[in-house]
């Protein structure tokens, strides 16, 4: 299951399920919220391809990135929305938008003053079906973390391959 800590001090877990066809074949996932260790939301299935794509984009974004904020190496933009599908139980949205926002740094110049600067941030919402949300706000690596334990918690209820494309290239890449 994939944690994270919200502003509010509250714990969300995301636990993926399978979505399996009719004869019990496993071909999506959707995804099961918990905040504080109750039920809070569900959304998809659909959720395996979307992450994949954005743990690719995450990766990218740090293979290449550099600059004053190593903790901001995000691809701009959103990287997954999923919305309550028909199909499953339960209600809600997930969605990560990253998001640049001003940070005051105290000791930011050499008058000892401080200074502003912009920071890039992953921004984690969740809202059940009565209009409750929590928001996470992660940097680079925690979003990553996060994205790939999904992955990797997706790819033991049988749905394969559950690694995005670029961490197999990387595991073939470092077999050779």
């Amino acid at each position: 299951m994939g944690s994270l800590r919200c502003v509010d001090g509250t714990s969300l877990t995301v636990r993926p399920v399978a979505a399996c066809d009719r004869r019990g074949h496993p071909f999506e996932i959707r995804l099961e919220l918990h905040r504080d260790g109750s039920p809070f939301a569900a959304v998809g299935p659909g959720c395996a391809y979307f992450l994949d794509r954005a743990a690719e984009r995450l990766a990218r974004a740090r293979a290449e990135g550099d600059g004053p904020d190593p903790e901001g190496l995000l691809p701009a933009g959103e990287l997954f929305a999923f919305r309550r599908d028909q199909r499953s139980r339960g209600a809600g949205e997930f969605l990560c938008v990253v998001r640049d926002a001003p940070e005051w740094v105290p000791e930011g110049d050499p008058s000892g003053r401080g200074d502003w600067r912009v920071v890039r941030r992953a921004v984690v919402e969740a809202w059940d079906g009565g209009g409750r949300g929590v928001r996470a706000v992660l940097t680079s690596a925690e979003i990553t973390d996060f994205v790939r334990t999904v992955l990797a918690e997706a790819g033991r209820t049988g749905l394969e391959p559950m690694t995005s494309r670029v961490d197999r290239r990387n595991l073939e890449t470092s077999r050779n």
